[in-house]
Parts: structure tokens; sequence; C-alpha cells
């Protein structure tokens, strides 16, 4: 099977600590770079429009230094990255078929969502 690089138009948002990727216990990253394709980016601003104004100028941030880490149980090979501001955010990222990290979506949580996550065990205190 051929090497698939990375969609040339996606933009490199940062590098996924690999202490994360440990704690999570995932395996199928071919590399720990975070890349924001423009439709990603496009879903972003359409959908969480008012997320988007306030905190997309903050992803960066969220990659490298989230406060919470998790992974989505309902939908595989998805990571999601937690930073508290004003509001929890999330940052849904997802590994693809060739292992390559996407940011799916970004939108802010309810308060109450990450005691509750953390509870169930979705979300980990960021190692």
């Amino acid at each position: 099977m051929a090497i698939v690089k990375p969609v040339k138009k996606s933009k490199k948002i940062g590098e996924l600590k690999s202490k994360f990727l440990s704690a999570l216990n995932i395996r199928n990253c071919k590399c720990r770079t975070v890349y924001l394709s423009p439709g990603a980016e496009k879903h972003i601003k359409s959908k969480h429009l008012g997320e988007y104004k306030k905190n997309f100028s903050n992803i960066k941030q969220i990659v490298f230094k989230p406060d919470y880490i998790g992974i989505n149980p309902k939908i595989g090979n998805s990571i999601e990255l937690v930073k508290t501001f004003k509001v929890d955010v999330l940052l849904a990222i997802k590994i693809n078929k060739y292992g390559y990290l996407y940011i799916s979506s970004m939108y802010s949580i309810g308060k109450n969502k990450v005691p509750k996550r953390l509870k169930s065990g979705r979300l980990i205190k960021a190692p």
C-alpha cells in the first residue's frame, strides 16, 4: 500500500504530545501533527460561528496544552481535547484511515459536561 500524505491545502496546526497518545492508548497514528482541512474550518465557521469568532484563534493552544483529553466512545478513532477559557471548548480530532490527525470540529460544551465526562472516564486530566 502506498503512503498517502495529508491533503496539500490542509494547515498544520501543531503537534499532539506523545504523552497524550500514550495516556489514551492510541497506537494507530503515523505522526503527531494535527491538520485542519479547509472543509473542517468551513464547518466550524458555519455550524459554530460564535465559537469560531471567540476561540478559533486559540486552536493551537488547545492542541498544545489541553486541560482534558479523551476519546469519543461513539466515534471510533476520535480524540477529544478540552480547554477551559470562559467556557469549556472541545476540539474533536479524527484519525483518518492513513493514520493522520485531522480536526473535525470545535465547539463549546456545557459547564456540567466536563465533570460528568471525568466521572465516567470519557475524559481524563491531561498529563
